[in-house]
């Protein structure tokens, strides 16, 4: 996969200490719902102050959800996270974001002053895909090209056949006295397998087993069974070594 393989580019550095930053941040993100010429003046300053960035530029001014309700929307915990942003081909590094897994929204947190920060929902159509730690989740829509509404997958094996894992969370409005406000739901998972543009569920080990032949079937079930691995609560470890065997 060559986009994940695209050498560095140093993000160009955002400008220190502007006397009016903060007045304009707050602006612009007070009204960037309710108005869509708000949301061209946001892009149009971002544009001017940080030049032509693009993982700036082409952004949104990210709302963060109701700190009132339980739980929160994102993949693991809800912390900032190191990542690599593969965007258009170019590869922007230590960058800090959050993946909102209800909304399927990456969220970016960048630095525009000393302590100050600004938070981007990347434009879904641009980034490629991005790395958190040794995890890659790519944009469906480089594996599908038909997709019309892109998501990420995390992906356990890429070549002619993509072994992939979409995570979900969803808000409910169940209201009690552990959750006046409504709460999220936990992570659900699920596994695809992706060949000639044809999706395949996974989620369970019959319907893992029944995707190949039956040779090939039993001694990808050898392999699960001397690795003692529970296939529906497998690791991303087990999960990327099992591909190893089964796809190469």
């Amino acid at each position: 996969m060559q986009r994940f393989d695209a050498s560095y580019l140093k993000v160009v550095k955002l400008f220190f200490c502007l006397p009016f930053l903060m007045l304009l941040m707050t602006s612009a993100l007070s009204h960037s719902q309710t108005s869509g010429h708000t949301l061209d003046a946001f892009v149009d300053s971002i544009s001017r102050l940080y030049g032509t960035n693009d993982l700036l530029v082409n952004g949104y001014p990210y709302a963060q959800p109701d700190p009132a309700i339980k739980g929160h929307p994102y993949l693991y915990e809800n912390e900032w996270l190191d990542a690599t942003l593969y965007v258009a081909g170019n590869a922007f590094d230590d960058q800090q974001v959050k993946y909102n897994i209800v909304d399927e929204v990456l969220v970016l947190k960048a630095g525009v002053a000393e302590g100050k920060h600004l938070l981007i929902e990347t434009n879904r159509s641009l980034v490629d895909s991005f790395r958190m730690e040794e995890q890659v989740f790519v944009n469906s829509s480089f594996v599908l090209k038909d997709e019309d509404t892109p998501r990420y997958y995390q992906l356990l094996h890429g070549g002619e056949v993509y072994f992939v894992r979409a995570f979900s969370k969803n808000f409910l409005g169940t209201y009690g006295m552990l959750s006046p406000n409504g709460k999220y739901s936990s992570t659900e998972e699920e596994m695809y397998i992706l060949e000639e543009g044809e999706i395949i569920r996974v989620n369970s080990r019959r319907s893992f087993l029944r995707y190949f032949p039956e040779e090939k079937r039993k001694r990808v079930r050898s392999y699960l069974r001397e690795h003692s691995i529970n296939y529906s609560r497998a690791s991303f470890k087990e999960l990327v070594n099992l591909s190893d065997f089964c796809f190469n």
